[in-house]
């Protein structure tokens, strides 16, 4: 599988909007709805979907064990602090994804935000903790592979630059390793 470039622009183009709603939302219902539309986009966009595929069959988040843990830290300091969200941004995506899919999910859920890791507005204050990051690593790997595909003059890119770009390292800081032929290669 692999990507062409109008693919990549029109996924980034369709989370930008999704994000949007989201955020301009101010009641939980809202949010949740908006929530549900996005998560529904990762579903049926070609190219989100295969980078949110890829990135659950490979990082593993036990996200039970990753809330009850930040709920006994955050406790302690209501407000302040932020949270481990993992080493890499494909983990930074995985563990908001999960967090964001527990506000839908689990009716319990915001309550035991609300009181134990805000003082205060919990649920803008979840966006910008949760959302923020979910859509920020998101949005990194789709102009990771913008790029790539506007150095590859063939405009598509393959599945192994993919996985490398969605898994590990970027091409924000590109180099050329052959200036004649023009070859690129990706600074990790």
């Amino acid at each position: 599988m692999g990507f062409k470039l109008p693919e990549i622009i029109a996924a980034t183009e369709k989370l930008d909007l999704a994000y949007q709603v989201v955020m301009s939302h101010n009641s939980e219902s809202g949010v949740k709805n908006s929530l549900v539309s996005l998560f529904q986009l990762l579903k049926e966009d070609r190219v989100l979907k295969h980078i949110t595929n890829l990135i659950s069959q490979n990082i593993n988040v036990d996200i039970d064990n990753w809330i009850e843990e930040n709920a006994k830290l955050r406790g302690s300091m209501v407000g302040s602090g932020t949270f481990d969200l993992g080493k890499n941004k494909s983990e930074r995506f995985l563990t908001s994804k999960l967090i964001l899919e527990k506000l839908i999910d689990d009716e319990d859920f915001p309550l035991r935000i609300g009181h134990n890791w805000y003082s205060d507005n919990y649920l803008q204050n979840f966006l910008i903790d949760f959302l923020n990051t979910f859509y920020r690593e998101l949005k990194f790997m789709l102009i990771d592979l913008r790029v790539k595909a506007e150095l590859n003059e063939s405009k598509n890119i393959s599945e192994q630059s993919i996985i490398n770009i969605v898994l590990s390292g970027n091409i924000q800081n590109v180099q050329a390793k052959n200036i004649d032929k023009s070859e690129f290669t990706q600074n990790e």
